[in-house]
């Protein structure tokens, strides 16, 4: 993970169509807790960008706390909180190193953020970590990148617009290391500061996991693997040519 990401990148991401993934997960939240029979009263949101399924989450009643790496990030949250009536708290702090209260019922990670753990290490070590704050009982859901998305899906189109329009010219460019089973996206981009157009890069890095290993190191962590789904609309099981599955585990009940 690399703390440079998501500084130009961060207005960018905020004010283009990344949020609309976090909009669509808020909307089957009810959807989602209600196929676990969970009924948590609060939500830790790991990696939570902007905030915006922070703030979908707070509407629906849940109290919220974000967390993410980037200081960008967080302090667009902060402002789009602050343009509400809803009450949500963000901090800037590393999901591999968390240092929280305990006590939550829900732990959420949204949009392949846990792909940019690129070592087991840290994968393990976000995992042990939202253990330990989970209340008993307690559900962490998150989503990841399948090793077919990146390998195969993410490299169907290695150079492409993102974007383009009168403030943002958005460019994409991928690759994919199949030894080591991580993606690159080299994001591009030329921002419209009014009387010039200012050029910024950034390279983003995704590791493929296995399921079966997600599945292994969460119950070494001594998470129960409730289930993983295919997709949010049938929760079907995930298909050979899945690009993105959805765990849910569940710490044990004492």
């Amino acid at each position: 993970m690399s703390t440079e990401n998501y500084s130009e990148f961060a207005r960018l991401y905020s004010t283009g169509s990344y949020p609309q993934y976090s909009n669509y997960v808020a909307s089957k939240l009810p959807d989602i807790l209600g196929k676990l029979g969970a009924k948590p009263s609060n939500i830790l949101d790991l990696a939570c960008g902007e905030g915006t399924f922070a703030l979908e989450a707070a509407k629906l009643g849940y109290e919220v706390t974000g967390i993410d790496m980037s200081e960008d990030m967080i302090e667009i949250a902060r402002d789009n909180v602050e343009e509400t009536e809803l009450e949500a708290t963000f901090i800037q702090q590393d999901m591999r190193e968390l240092s929280l209260d305990d006590g939550f019922g829900l732990a959420t990670s949204w949009f392949d953020s846990m792909n940019y753990l690129l070592a087991r290490s840290d994968f393990r070590s976000t995992l042990d970590n939202v253990y330990d704050l989970l209340e008993s009982g307690g559900y962490f859901i998150f989503d990841v990148n399948t090793i077919h998305a990146l390998s195969v899906q993410w490299q169907e189109h290695d150079c492409y617009v993102q974007r383009d329009d009168s403030e943002v010219f958005e460019l994409h460019r991928t690759g994919y290391d199949r030894g080591e089973r991580i993606a690159r996206l080299t994001i591009t981009f030329f921002l419209n500061d009014g009387d010039r157009w200012s050029k910024h890069e950034e390279v983003h890095l995704e590791k493929g996991y296995e399921l079966s290993e997600i599945e292994e190191m969460a119950r070494k962590t001594g998470f129960e693997v409730e289930t993983v789904w295919g997709d949010l609309e049938e929760f079907g099981e995930p298909e050979e040519d899945s690009g993105r599955v959805w765990f849910a585990l569940k710490k044990s009940e004492n």
